[in-house]
């Protein structure tokens, strides 16, 4: 099933470098778009409808910007946002044009799916190693997420590999396919004094994605 595409609205940017400060002032993003068959375009985006579509989309699925002074649209991906490093606000963004009917290689986000019955029945602890991974499609066939089915941990020998992942029609997962993404820990043995209670462990996610900003504010490059 083809990816649903938001829209995003953008006007041409004429401010450039330091004075880009002054629009942030009033609602607007400075963002770039770029790409293997455009020129560099700077642009400017009101900041309250890019956080919708990217709460939206995330950084993984595209976007239709729309030029309203050049009466054109681009299928796009986000490429990098810029954050500043104190009140995390978005700062910058470059978007990177991609043709439809060709294929585009990015990072998706994987999802945990199921229960591991060694975490509910033996106390271990469900570790996630990696968060993401390298796929291959078209830009409308691109997964928000990808499933990791952990119901099969039974034992603590047992373990989701890359390769082991189901991935939907029309794409292809590339990467090392033996890279483990999860298991289930054994618990750690703890000495008890004499008359402590026993007392089972909750099963825990290890090594959740934090949000953190990628750069600091760039006054020179927008």
């Amino acid at each position: 099933m083809e990816t649903q595409i938001t829209s995003l609205k953008a006007q041409i940017r004429t401010l450039l470098g330091k004075k880009v400060k002054r629009l942030r002032k009033y609602g607007i993003t400075p963002v770039n778009l770029y790409g293997s068959t455009i020129a560099s375009m700077p642009l400017n985006v009101d900041t309250k409808q890019l956080i919708r579509v990217l709460s939206k989309n995330g950084r993984n699925q595209p976007i239709s910007l729309e030029i309203d002074d050049a009466n054109e649209s681009h299928i796009c991906f986000v490429r990098d946002i810029q954050f500043h490093p104190v009140t995390n606000a978005i700062l910058h963004i470059d978007f990177f044009k991609v043709i439809q009917e060709e294929i585009t290689q990015l990072d998706v986000p994987l999802e945990l799916t199921g229960e591991a019955p060694a975490s509910r029945n033996l106390g271990g602890s469900l570790v996630l190693n990696i968060h993401s991974v390298t796929i291959q499609a078209k830009p409308l066939d691109v997964p928000s997420l990808i499933g990791v089915d952990v119901s099969g941990l039974n034992n603590f020998e047992k373990v989701v590999k890359v390769g082991d992942l189901v991935a939907p029609i029309g794409v292809t997962i590339v990467g090392d396919m033996d890279q483990i993404i999860a298991r289930v820990n054994a618990p750690r043995e703890t000495t008890l004094t004499p008359g402590e209670p026993i007392s089972q462990p909750e099963p825990t996610i290890i090594g959740e994605d934090e949000a953190s900003p990628d750069i600091g504010e760039d006054d020179s490059t927008d």
